[in-house]
């Protein structure tokens, strides 16, 4: 399962997948921006804060929800 979201500025897509990463991406070159590995477990929601500085995934697995803020990502 592959999950996306765009961010509120049309600029950046959030995604979360079954390998548990977390990945920005340019929304119109496709290019990786920043990734994280979330979980061991498939993610299974993603979401932007409303000001655009922080990134939330969450996977039914662990019953858990980690933020992360979006400049931190690597």
């Amino acid at each position: 399962m592959l999950l996306i979201l765009c961010s509120l500025s049309p600029k950046f897509v959030l995604s979360g997948d079954d390998s548990g990463y977390l990945r920005v991406r340019n929304a119109t070159t496709g290019a990786l921006i920043a990734s994280i590995q979330a979980f061991g477990d498939p993610t299974t929601q993603v979401a932007w804060s409303n000001d655009g500085r922080f990134v939330a995934a969450s996977t039914d697995a662990q019953d858990t929800v980690k933020m992360y803020h979006a400049s931190n990502l690597t």
